[in-house]
């Protein structure tokens, strides 16, 4: 998209934020600009008109930017639009909950100019997209996000901005610091300005504070308001070393004060201290790549099981199905036959967990239930189970307490269904001792459906507690820890309810399950 042509909507609580973020895309050549200072204006904005790109701050009043991004992948009518979420954010779980929520791109300040551009157009041109996919999306390029200066291992040499009027000092820090940066040097305000706003920004800056036209005060506070010098460090370096003008520089957004006449050994040691939050926080941009690739190779994953291997997994069980129905097929055949019928029922059903599980996961799972007979789909199941387990020698009995003629209506997710209770059924065989009993019992109440599973054997003492939790298994060499979590997931997203029973005196295991039901 040309950006004559496109509308961005610009979010941040600061005003001085917007306006210079405004300046920056006019300056692009963006269209038309349109701002909001919270998340809640941003969506009255986007209710009135249509927006290519969503550039908004991370912290604000009444809805912050994680919130807005939530609102925005919810909505079907938005959910493609790509959305730019820019923070100085530094914790990495919060980071983390932004990638999974859908963020398009991350703009980690300071930024330049350059990068700023970079991201705008890139999200206009389709190289970006939001990481919550829908059916149609088809795989990607790969996500490109603002660039890194430097990785914590970085052998590149950092630099440090000096500030003083007066040509000794300037001489004196730069002949201490030399050695390990790259020095740069302003003799007023203006040029050090320049300099934090520049393509090349500086790691740290040493900040006089009495210095003609303006002084240091003024240089951090112009600094602050700027998004490529609001994160960059400030070391107040000054003869004045009352409380006032200490409590004045520290209150500004300083992170030290150092009074001259400085002692050297003291200003290396916390420039150094200094380089290392630098060098961890530049780091981070690394790491929300990571995590962006790594959110991409799973909707990748996503798509190929959800459309490449359930397409042709369904054809499989379909065709053993028909060549099943004719009653001339040789024993051999048709034992061969319903064990293709088996296989592909469990492949379909790993497919149908991996990728419901994740959207559920994620917050992208859609209910759209309909109605289905649930008694239907046990006797199916059951007969699966039943040859899956033939040399277990397990008994399995189906007892509808609603009365033999009804059809026990359920109104969900039918397929997502199969797969929690094959899961559920499928721990239930494992856990029983050769030649036990497992029973399904199906009940009609006022509101739902009761259903529960009854097994012989107790489930382990040590698990109890965390039976529904991921990756908890006991007594199963190959076991993964999923099926229990997944069912719960996936029997909760349909509007119901699951527990655990366990019965030590009389061996018995019971889960209780309750879903919305057809009259």
């Amino acid at each position: 998209m040309e950006l004559k042509y496109a509308t961005v909507l610009i979010v941040d609580d600061m005003e001085a934020m917007r306006k210079i973020n405004i300046s920056n895309l006019r300056g692009f050549g963006v269209g038309m600009i349109l701002e909001a200072d919270n998340g809640q204006a941003a969506l009255n904005h986007m209710k009135q008109r249509k927006v290519d790109l969503i550039l908004s701050d991370w912290s604000m009043p009444v809805m912050d930017g994680l919130e807005l991004l939530s609102q925005i992948r919810k909505n079907p009518a938005w959910e493609d639009i790509p959305f730019v979420m820019v923070t100085a954010e530094s914790e990495r779980s919060r980071v983390a909950y932004a990638v999974r929520s859908g963020v398009s791109d991350l703009l980690i300040k300071p930024f330049t100019l350059g990068r700023l551009k970079e991201r705008v157009v890139a999200a206009l041109n389709g190289e970006i997209r939001n990481r919550v996919k829908s059916k149609e999306l088809e795989l990607e390029k790969d996500v490109r996000i603002s660039p890194n200066t430097s990785s914590l291992g970085s052998t590149t040499q950092r630099s440090v901005l000096i500030v003083d009027d007066v040509a000794d000092n300037l001489t004196l820090l730069a002949g201490l610091l030399k050695k390990d940066y790259r020095i740069l040097l302003a003799k007023d305000g203006l040029r050090a300005l320049s300099l934090c706003q520049s393509e090349t920004p500086p790691d740290l800056v040493l900040l006089d504070v009495m210095m003609p036209g303006m002084d240091g005060f003024e240089v951090l506070k112009r600094m602050r308001e700027h998004p490529a010098s609001e994160q960059i460090p400030v070391i107040f370096v000054s003869a004045l070393g009352d409380v006032e003008s200490q409590s004045r520089g520290l209150g500004g957004g300083a992170v030290d004060y150092i009074t001259k006449p400085v002692q050297p050994e003291l200003l290396k040691l916390r420039v150094k201290n200094l380089m290392q939050d630098v060098r961890m926080r530049q780091n981070l941009q690394d790491d929300y790549q990571q995590m962006l690739e790594n959110q991409k190779l799973k909707d990748d994953v996503e798509q190929i099981l959800h459309h490449d291997l359930k397409g042709p997994m369904a054809g499989i069980f379909s065709l053993a199905e028909q060549l099943l129905a004719n009653p001339r097929l040789p024993s051999a055949v048709r034992d061969s036959l319903e064990m293709i019928e088996d296989l592909s029922t469990r492949s379909l059903d790993m497919v149908n967990n991996t990728a419901e599980l994740y959207k559920i996961e994620s917050g992208s799972y859609t209910l759209k239930p309909e109605k289905f007979s649930l008694l239907k789909l046990l006797e199916r199941l059951l007969k699966t189970l039943d040859s899956t387990y033939k040399s277990k020698g397990l008994q399995f009995e189906i007892k509808n307490l609603a009365g033999e003629h009804s059809k026990v209506e359920c109104y969900g997710d039918e397929s997502l269904s199969q797969s929690a209770l094959f899961n559920l059924f499928k721990n239930a065989c494992e856990a029983s001792p050769v030649g036990g009993k497992i029973t399904a019992r199906l009940d009609i109440k006022v509101d739902h459906i009761e259903f529960g599973i009854y097994n012989s054997g107790v489930v382990p003492e040590d698990i109890r507690d965390k039976f529904w939790r991921k990756y908890v298994s006991s007594g199963k060499n190959q076991g993964t820890g999923l099926g229990t979590y997944s069912a719960k997931l996936m029997i909760e997203a349909q509007k119901g309810q699951i527990e655990m029973q366990t019965d030590d005196s009389s061996d018995l295991t019971r889960i209780l399950i309750s879903l919305p039901f057809v009259i």
